[in-house]
């Protein structure tokens, strides 16, 4: 499935922030080594790094003026360097034109879980930005997502802070997503899902959206964005999601009026002017 899509900083391990010694991976595509070495004479005197995504190499180049000339001397690319771009390279999205990984069945305790005694699971609603402790919530994701093997070549820690940067980045930023899905399939069947979104100034995991039979609200303006009505359905787990709704209206100061059905709800919000109002048909 593809769908497109900070608190406790305090507290943060050591996590070394972007700088401008990110060394910069160049392309070449469907290229031979002499033409890998064109392009790294092309960038003048100094370290570069060419890669080709045909055959997911990349190679280094010490650029050094000789006798007059450019002259280009191949060296090993370190290894830290090289699993950073075989990290990249296996979350790249050709059809999309992004870098994009897919969690699945991912089980987290939400704030305030009494652990070894009681779980909750940790979904859309505690991450959005009405919840009282999203930023725990996010901090949470953010942690996980640096811990697992899909995306564990982005800590910096043991770089001394460098992350492979690549050439279209020097114009646009860096398109790096993570889709979680949240609890188990056969449970849930693929409806709890968030998008996050990596920064690389930041060096962290953003919240981006969230899901769960329908888009998860974020701020009040989200249960009735324009004049008149907005329909949420929730036809599954009625008592979980309805009565999320329920909450998270409730922190954005929305009524909701009428009983929570046990299966199949429908909630209706109305807007006039600045009065959002929403009912359970």
């Amino acid at each position: 499935m593809k769908k497109l899509f900070w608190m406790m900083l305090a507290a943060l391990p050591m996590q070394a922030m972007a700088n401008e010694e990110d060394p910069i991976a160049y392309k070449c595509y469907y290229c031979t080594p002499a033409e890998m070495e064109d392009v790294a004479l092309a960038q003048g005197v100094g370290r570069h790094y060419v890669y080709d995504y045909s055959d997911l190499s990349i190679a280094g180049f010490e650029v050094a003026h000789t006798g007059g000339n450019l002259i280009a001397t191949p060296f090993p690319v370190e290894d830290w360097l090289e699993r950073q771009y075989q990290g990249f390279m296996a979350l790249m999205d050709p059809s999309l034109g992004i870098m994009l990984g897919q969690l699945e069945n991912v089980e987290l305790l939400a704030p305030d879980t009494d652990h070894g005694r009681s779980t909750q699971l940790l979904w859309g609603h505690h991450l959005s930005a009405l919840h009282p402790k999203h930023g725990i919530a996010r901090e949470t994701v953010h942690r996980f997502l640096m811990t697992t093997p899909e995306f564990n070549f982005l800590d910096t820690s043991t770089t001394g802070g460098r992350l492979l940067k690549f050439e279209h980045e020097l114009h646009t930023p860096l398109s790096l997503y993570a889709g979680l899905h949240f609890g188990r399939d056969m449970v849930w069947n693929d409806i709890l899902y968030s998008n996050f979104q990596f920064d690389r100034a930041s060096r962290r995991w953003h919240h981006i959206s969230s899901f769960a039979s329908g888009p998860i609200q974020q701020t009040r303006i989200d249960f009735a964005p324009t004049e008149g009505g907005r329909r949420f359905s929730i036809n599954d787990h009625v008592n979980v999601l309805g009565n999320a709704f329920i909450e998270r209206a409730a922190w954005a100061s929305v009524p909701v009026h009428g009983e929570l059905p046990t299966w199949r709800v429908m909630f209706r919000c109305e807007r006039k002017a600045d009065d959002i109002q929403c009912y359970i048909e």
